[in-house]
């Protein structure tokens, strides 16, 4: 294809065509590049948001199953902290903390529950106050009954009742890490995951009992 000079100093080909220079790919190379710059982060915390829900969603339907277990057993499933003398043989730490294990009878003999839920939050090191725990599988959220443990700083904070609670869920949430306390963060009670603090903030996402 030959190309003349036009009339205004624009190359164009002899069908009136013009051509783009250099510079002026370049002005639009950058402006999508700017562009992209401002829309990732927003696609990151809309990420985060929709991770959260998730974990939320999760939870009320494993606090419906709870419920629907303590109306035919007229109690609720043992946890780690909250077992009979007798069986402290057959628990174990951290497998028996966490709902992947813990509350298999909520999907069987009755099914309560098709499939017990995985956190997006997953990481295959679990930290804690006392170190790193090493996760062989997605366990899902931990799942406890601590009675007289909920009237501290940090279950208030994030929803507990005081004495009358009888459980709770409690996912690692953004940050990956399960259990902020001490150690951790350096501070002295468990921290709630809030979204006004940043979609990406420190802190466990909570669900409690009754």
């Amino acid at each position: 294809m030959s190309w003349i000079e036009g009339w205004n100093g624009w190359k164009v080909d002899r069908g009136g065509r013009r051509g783009f220079t250099l510079i002026e790919l370049l002005i639009v190379i950058a402006i999508i590049l700017i562009l992209i710059a401002i829309a990732l982060p927003n696609f990151a915390d809309a990420l985060l948001r929709t991770k959260v829900t998730r974990v939320l969603t999760d939870h009320r339907a494993l606090k419906t199953a709870l419920e629907t277990y303590q109306t035919d057993y007229k109690d609720y499933p043992y946890s780690w902290s909250h077992h009979p003398n007798e069986l402290s043989s057959v628990f174990r730490f951290p497998e028996d903390a966490y709902v992947k294990w813990r509350l298999k009878v909520l999907t069987t003999p009755v099914a309560y529950m098709v499939d017990l839920p995985e956190t997006p939050f997953f990481s295959d090191q679990q930290k804690h106050s006392g170190g790193i725990i090493q996760i062989e599988y997605n366990a899902g959220s931990s799942y406890d009954r601590v009675p007289g443990w909920y009237n501290n700083a940090g279950p208030l904070a994030a929803g507990a009742s005081r004495w009358s609670t009888k459980y709770h869920l409690r996912d690692a949430g953004p940050d990956k890490i399960w259990n902020n306390q001490d150690q951790v963060y350096n501070v002295t009670n468990l921290m709630p995951y809030t979204p006004t603090n940043g979609t990406g903030s420190i802190g466990d996402i909570w669900t409690f009992g009754p």
